[in-house]
This record gives C-alpha cells, sequence and structure tokens, in this order.
C-alpha cells in the first residue's frame, strides 16, 4: 500500500509485480536443458504478530474484496515516533511502523534433452521482500451536552 493503515479497517497488500513462474533454457554441447520456477506458496508477516499463508494478492480496487485479496486488520497503531514513547503500541512495533514482510517459496525443475536426457526437481528456494507499513488511528470523543 502507498498509504498508511487504520486501525479497525482491513489493509489490503499485494505484491506488485507478482511472481510467476519463469522458465529459462540453455543448449551446450548438445544437450538442451530447461530450468523451470514456479512460485508454490506464499507467507505474509504483517508485523503485529498476524500471518497469513496465501497468495500474492491482487491490487486494491473499491468495493468487497475478492477471494483471493490478502488483507488484514490491525489492531494497534504504529506511527514514526511512537517506539519507546506510546505504551500502548506493541513491542514489534517499529522505529518507522511495521515491518511487513513476504516470503515467496518457488518449486524449481529440471529437463535435459539430448545426450544425457534426464529429469527432476531441485531444493525449494525462496525470496523474501518487506516494506514499513505505519498505521493510524481515528478516535471519537463524547462531549456533554453544551459542550463545544
Amino acid at each position: 500500500p502507498s498509504h498508511a493503515g487504520l486501525t479497525g479497517a482491513a489493509s489490503w497488500f499485494w505484491l506488485d509485480p507478482a511472481p510467476a513462474a519463469t522458465t529459462l533454457s540453455v543448449t551446450l554441447a548438445g544437450e538442451l536443458v530447461t530450468v523451470t520456477a514456479e512460485p508454490a506458496a506464499v507467507e505474509w508477516r504483517f508485523g503485529d504478530g498476524g500471518t497469513l499463508s496465501g497468495g500474492v494478492g491482487v491490487p486494491y480496487r473499491p468495493g468487497a474484496p475478492p477471494p483471493d485479496a490478502v488483507t488484514h486488520g490491525y489492531g494497534t497503531r504504529c506511527l514514526p515516533g511512537d517506539q519507546g514513547r506510546d505504551p500502548y503500541v506493541l513491542a514489534s512495533c517499529g522505529r518507522d511502523g511495521y515491518a511487513v514482510e513476504v516470503t515467496v517459496s518457488w518449486r524449481i525443475s529440471y529437463a535435459a534433452r539430448g545426450p544425457v536426457g534426464a529429469s527432476g526437481s531441485l531444493p525449494t528456494r525462496t525470496t523474501e521482500a518487506s516494506a514499513v507499513y505505519p498505521v493510524s488511528e481515528a478516535r471519537a470523543f463524547l462531549l456533554g451536552a453544551g459542550s463545544r
């Protein structure tokens, strides 16, 4: 998101660009080797202890979130300057906001054609991204009759 979040309201997250399957082929000495990496799992950590195993999300659009949207509701504010000054913020509140992190696990396979034909899987690899996300709050006050 490009704006600060608001406690009690759903914040909407997505990866841009969204990870997609990538294929690379190389030919050497008559052997064609193709390696394919596909996103297999996405794990979100929202900085306040909340996590979500899901997809890459979809960009925000007005209206109800679609099933593949990644949303999270924050219950406690976390703004620049809160850490160490506001006793009501969470210990995980960073200097400039919550640290939102996402890990993408990749399934990697290969296929070789030529004098030595083979195929199989390689160990899973991960990539990570993070961003600082400040979360504000709105407060309402009740005033007695005649107060302004």
